[in-house]
């Protein structure tokens, strides 16, 4: 299996379906509860600081910096001594390095089919050491997911039609004799 550095838009997708999901009614922002404590993401660096909250930024490149650990892990050639690593030799990267600024994009509504397109992503590429089901970045795209699958059209509880016969394709119909 093969790993990259997911681009800087995947990153500022997820953090941007974070601080959607938080809007609703009801809710204080989006949240996730990791190793025995409720982490908060609010949108500034501002308003982050109390105890239990981060900011957008924050969040964004805590699921970065994962996705770099697991790089690493796959690919431990582009690291560096002492741990650290030369942005020019991951795969994937970033022109302006691994630093995450979030700018929020006010106005935009994505389709829950991008969101879950992101979240696959990431979660792909940054699956490789043996500690990505406990982390921070795991859990957080987790909840992400399950916050976004309430976000899908078309709910229909308990009454699930049936699928007509006019669109059940039998095998005999496609490998008919001669």
């Amino acid at each position: 299996m093969s790993a990259f550095v997911v681009d800087r838009n995947t990153i500022r997708v997820l953090v941007e379906a974070a601080l959607i999901v938080g809007e609703r009614p009801g809710r204080r922002g989006f949240s996730v509860f990791h190793n025995g404590a409720r982490v908060r993401v609010v949108e500034d660096d501002q308003s982050a600081g109390h105890a239990g909250e981060i900011s957008a930024s924050e969040f964004g490149q805590r699921l970065w910096d994962e996705n770099i650990r697991s790089v690493l892990y796959r690919y431990p050639q582009c690291g560096t001594p002492g741990g650290g690593y030369d942005p020019e030799n991951l795969p994937g990267g970033d022109e302006d390095g691994f630093k995450y600024t979030h700018r929020r994009a006010f106005g935009w509504t994505p389709e829950p089919g991008l969101i879950f397109s992101a979240i696959n992503c990431i979660d792909y590429q940054s699956c490789e050491h043996d500690e990505w089901e406990a982390s921070f970045a795991w859990r957080a795209l987790y909840q992400l997911r399950c916050d976004w699958c309430d976000r899908v059209p078309g709910d229909v509880g308990f009454n699930i039609p049936e699928i007509p016969e006019s669109s059940v394709i039998r095998l005999s119909d496609l490998c008919r004799r001669k």
